[in-house]
């Protein structure tokens, strides 16, 4: 199921889409308030919408290392945004997500085959 991987790239553009964005308008001069809680709030949405999509493609084939990886990405991911931010745990977080969506389609197409 190619669900996941896209909720985990929407989130990832969520977070350093929206910090490029901001940078680059900054370089020529135009500021762009960004409330952090909508931000994170976005990040985390679609990080949920992941966690959701393995969690119906864990029903599919019953491997339960995809979601395992997800759910601690997940959980990472909530702890740096909204506990106590540290950029190596958001990007633990976003591997343990992006992990978890490359395996569970991987355990996808094995089914299929």
């Amino acid at each position: 199921m190619r669900w996941s991987g896209i909720a985990t790239v929407f989130s990832m553009l969520a977070c350093y889409g929206t910090l490029t964005a901001v940078s680059v308008l900054a370089a020529f001069g135009l500021t762009l308030p960004v409330n952090g809680t909508v931000w994170a709030s976005a990040i985390i949405a679609f990080a949920a919408l992941a966690i959701l999509a393995l969690i119906l493609s864990y029903m599919k084939h019953t491997q339960r290392l995809p979601l395992l990886l997800g759910l601690v990405g997940f959980a990472a991911l909530i702890y740096a945004l909204l506990i106590n931010y540290h950029w190596v745990t958001e990007l633990a977080g976003f591997a343990g997500l992006v992990s978890g969506a490359w395996l569970d389609r991987k355990a996808s197409r094995t089914i299929a085959s």
